[in-house]
């Protein structure tokens, strides 16, 4: 992102102006509307020009834009966008994975069996849907707090869920696609589906019906 940042600021002032700004993100290709929301997000106190921390939080919800989200709220903020964003006439680069180990923890069959066996109808292929490792730790956390002999039981997820503050039919669309074993409760794979699509639809990704 500082990279962008100085493409972007071409005055060297260390701040973009709003029309400085403006021309940069339009060449993302994105809608006039989410590049207003963007805009607004970023310069949360309306003084009309970004500093290198603001431009950031407007390239991560561009980047965000770009691979599918719908409207663009803080909580996208929270969820790290699985490729740099894209700019007309100015290249960039994502950054190479860590190398990967060959040891298989239960973290990492947990994954696969997301992968592999609970993704329902969800396009796998885009990255976007991939459990993160800061994800996967903070939701093995919370299905340690609250499961018994290895599953959340249906009253307990569905308190958990209604935090969420989604609505009625997001909720029971997550609870259809997670409960694959269809026994009104959640085991460790469901339950990581369940938290995963909770937190994508709070970010403002379409959760699949199927």
């Amino acid at each position: 992102y500082p990279k962008l940042f100085r493409a972007a600021d071409t005055k060297k002032r260390g701040v973009l102006g709003a029309q400085e700004a403006a021309q940069f993100l339009s060449s993302s290709k994105l809608p006039r509307k989410t590049l207003h929301d963007i805009w607004c997000l970023a310069d949360s106190d309306n003084k009309g020009n970004l500093t290198i921390d603001e431009y950031t939080i407007a390239c991560r919800l561009v980047a965000h834009a770009q691979n599918g989200a719908g409207e663009m709220t803080e909580d996208l903020l929270t969820v790290p966008p699985v490729k740099l964003p894209v700019f007309e006439g100015v290249q960039t680069e994502t950054p190479p994975a860590p190398p990967t180990s060959t040891r298989h923890s239960t973290d990492d069959v947990a994954d696969e069996v997301i992968a592999e066996e609970y993704a329902n109808g969800i396009d796998l292929s885009s990255p976007v849907w991939r459990i993160s490792r800061k994800h996967l730790e903070k939701y093995t956390e919370v299905f340690k707090a609250i499961s018994t002999s290895g599953f959340v039981c249906g009253a307990d997820a569905r308190d958990l869920l209604i935090k969420s503050n989604l609505t009625s039919e997001v909720l029971t669309t997550i609870w259809d696609l997670a409960d694959a074993g269809r026994d009104g409760q959640l085991s460790y794979p469901e339950f990581l589906v369940a938290m995963h699509l909770v937190t994508m639809a709070r970010a403002g990704y379409s959760i699949p019906r199927s």
